[in-house]
């Protein structure tokens, strides 16, 4: 019985232990800075590069909510040990892709407990990188950085093509969304434009901005937000660009204080 006791704990001590073994024996290191009183801006490192990736979390009485994904599941699987140490709880209850390239939705799989949400236009294109393009991209990216002798980026590319299961949104919206989580309100934008040439106003066709009112904080993925706009009047901006949502923000009395990016540090007024 006393050994059966001692097993059982050691198991249970264990098991606790090893999201954190797994987040320290990552190539990636997380780090996780409060901004406002419901938002996170949780930083992924890549150590050997010294380049950063910045993905928002929400917080809320119903659960958390996560913005984009990182692209290799060993940086996923960091992520996501961190924020659980961090926060102490593991209720992640939304997923939003802000558009659908790899390096946003690649590690969507590790978080399917949540409700995944996106445009209309990212599964459809999730589906063709996934399906016909998927070995012509590993293709290309091992023929590029085995010239370079990058062997960790290769070790990478084959951990990705062994675990990558495609796992695109199961909740889609064609122009605004609103979703209410309790004491959390999110507005969900599309901004990108079907046809346009790709630009920094047109990132994607499936680009959108994730709004959260209470907190002024606009989450912009990888779409380009200059800012002056924070100052600016709605009629001295090129609203067309981003489908109404300045004028949206203006018409409800909206301001936006916090400006976030995938891929470079938040801007504040």
């Amino acid at each position: 019985m006393k050994q059966s006791t001692l097993l059982m704990l050691a198991v249970l001590i264990l098991s606790a232990l090893l999201p954190a073994a797994a987040a320290e024996d990552s190539p990636f290191a997380v780090s996780m800075e409060k901004l406002t009183a419901h938002v996170w801006i949780c930083t992924l490192l890549d150590n050997e590069r010294r380049a950063r990736d910045y993905y928002p979390l929400l917080e809320s009485r119903d659960g958390l909510v996560l913005v984009d994904t990182p692209m290799y599941p060993s940086a996923a699987r960091a992520l996501k040990a961190y924020i659980i140490k961090e926060l102490k709880r593991n209720d992640f209850i939304l997923l939003i892709n802000t558009h659908y390239h790899w390096d946003h939705t690649c590690g969507n799989q590790f978080f399917s407990e949540a409700t995944i949400w996106g445009h209309e236009f990212t599964p459809i294109d999730m589906k063709r990188f996934s399906g016909e393009n998927f070995p012509a991209f590993i293709t290309a990216k091992r023929q590029h950085y085995g010239k370079k002798g990058d062997a960790r980026t290769l070790a990478l590319l084959t951990e990705l093509e062994s675990e990558f299961h495609a796992t695109p949104p199961s909740r889609t919206f064609w122009d605004k969304e609103r979703i209410q989580l309790g004491d959390l309100s999110l507005w969900l934008f599309h901004v990108g434009r079907d046809g346009a040439p790709p630009s920094l106003y047109n990132h994607s066709r499936s680009d959108i901005f994730v709004y959260v009112p209470q907190d002024r904080v606009l989450c912009c993925g990888d779409v380009h937000y200059r800012k002056e706009w924070l100052d600016g009047k709605p009629g001295e901006l090129p609203i067309d660009l981003f489908n109404g949502f300045l004028r949206f923000c203006s018409e409800q009395g909206y301001l936006i204080e916090y400006v976030l990016f995938a891929h470079d540090p938040f801007i504040s007024k």
